[in-house]
């Protein structure tokens, strides 16, 4: 099951009980559907039947009579039309009267039916994206320019970090911010799916700090090589020329130390010597590598 089917299944799972909430979730689940609908026939189109499924069952518990629709299945849609007349009738007072912005107002004012019909709106056009590739939550409505306008202002409200764009003739709102997308989710009613966001982007921090790690010591391990090459290179300059022998002890042992061993570091040189420090053994191969500086 896809993220995004997921929070819709997790959705519809929290069932309206009272009127007002069955309306405020049927407003928001029509919503995207109610422009340039003529006064006959409504047409809904959705990918999900989940969604197409939610809107009978409020439709028919609203009028209290059974619905007779048409679905058609094309593609990975389904198209379902319904006679004007088997609409609840503040659905039918919206449309005739182009009363789409007072109804979001009147729900989203209401601190009980607003979270309702913010998740019917997610039913019909929201979309979440799998978290493992990206963070991004959006709603997407076409040609609704002043409807958009409408929710962006109530979910920023809501200390929600959204924004607003357009594309075409959709009318986007969406987030990438993971916090905010929790927060959404959560306030939605999709708790599973929100732990699930937050274990994935422990995961994903877990496995950028390794990586930041892992590249880390490599560069120091490439440093500590490069390093050790061009100090053997000094020492056996030293003992051509003549001048190793006439070093300081200290000096000459820790030469020889790292003649043996090349790959190690400061560190691991100064243990084998077990009585000085890594900082002591850096100074003293700074020392060496001078003297044969000509």
């Amino acid at each position: 099951m896809s993220f995004n089917k997921q929070v819709k299944t997790e959705i519809c799972a929290n069932k309206a009980i009272k009127s007002q909430e069955k309306e405020a979730r049927l407003y928001g689940l029509m919503l995207p559907w109610l422009s340039n609908q003529n006064k006959d026939v409504i047409f809904i189109k959705s990918e999900s039947e989940e969604t197409v499924s939610e809107i009978f069952k409020l439709i028919e518990d609203l009028t209290e009579r059974t619905l007779e629709i048409e679905k058609i299945i094309n593609s990975t849609k389904l198209s379902v039309q319904m006679n004007f007349t088997m609409l609840p009738l503040f659905i039918r007072r919206i449309i005739k009267d182009d009363l789409k912005v007072k109804f979001i107002n009147d729900y989203c004012n209401s601190e009980k039916l607003r979270v309702f019909f913010l998740q019917g709106l997610f039913l019909s056009c929201g979309r979440f994206s799998n978290p493992q590739k990206e963070y991004r939550i959006e709603f997407v409505l076409k040609n609704q320019q002043q409807v958009a306008e409408t929710i962006y202002e109530h979910l920023h409200n809501l200390f929600f970090k959204i924004n607003l764009t357009k594309r075409i003739d959709n009318i986007i709102i969406y987030t990438k911010d993971s916090e905010t997308i929790e927060e959404m989710l959560t306030y939605l009613g999709s708790i599973k799916t929100c732990f699930e966001v937050m274990n994935t982007k422990i995961y994903k921090e877990l496995r950028n700090r390794v990586n930041r790690i892992t590249n880390c010591d490599n560069a120091n391990i490439d440093k500590t090589i490069c390093a050790a090459e061009i100090q053997i290179k000094k020492i056996l300059a030293l003992k051509k020329c003549g001048k190793f022998e006439c070093l300081p002890p200290k000096l000459k042992k820790v030469a020889e130390l790292r003649l043996k061993n090349p790959q190690a570091s400061n560190s691991e040189l100064a243990s084998m010597l077990g009585d000085t420090t890594r900082a002591a053994i850096g100074n003293s191969l700074k020392k060496i590598t001078l003297l044969n500086k000509n």
